[in-house]
């Protein structure tokens, strides 16, 4: 009986230390939305003076949403396109947010904007704005 109680603990043990270290939480409200999406977007980027020009894209891009440590309880990081990965506020009903940021996200597809913002950027005079949908792969 000792040692069945004392196996019994070890993997007990052994369980809460693997939960406790790894990134993705058991029970969390963001895992279902973890994972490999396809994206499509629109996007517009302007800045400050002549030499910038506006910059338009419409594209399609295989990306991922994630969380890590780095992540509040409440955030995800979607990355929807070339050198976009971005951070958002994500509540248990799957509403996004953000500086100028507006959408809805289910376990399937993701819908979301970003009005162009230029206090989001922080740089006078420039700014960007996004669509983007999405569906899990």
């Amino acid at each position: 009986m000792f040692y069945k109680n004392r196996f019994f603990s070890l993997v007990l043990i052994t369980a809460s230390i693997l939960c406790i270290t790894c990134d993705k939480k058991p029970f969390n409200y963001r895992n279902k939305y973890q994972g490999n999406w396809s994206f499509h977007y629109n996007s517009f980027a302007c800045c400050f003076g002549p030499p910038n020009p506006s910059i338009s894209e419409t594209n399609d891009y295989a990306g991922k949403i994630y969380y890590n440590r780095n992540n509040a309880k409440d955030e995800i990081q979607i990355n929807f396109a070339h050198n976009q990965d971005q951070t958002f506020t994500i509540d248990k009903n799957g509403i996004l947010g953000g500086c100028g940021v507006k959408g809805k996200i289910s376990e399937t597809s993701i819908s979301f904007t970003r009005d162009f913002n230029q206090s989001c950027t922080g740089a006078m005079g420039s700014g960007s704005s996004y669509t983007v949908v999405g569906t899990q792969n």
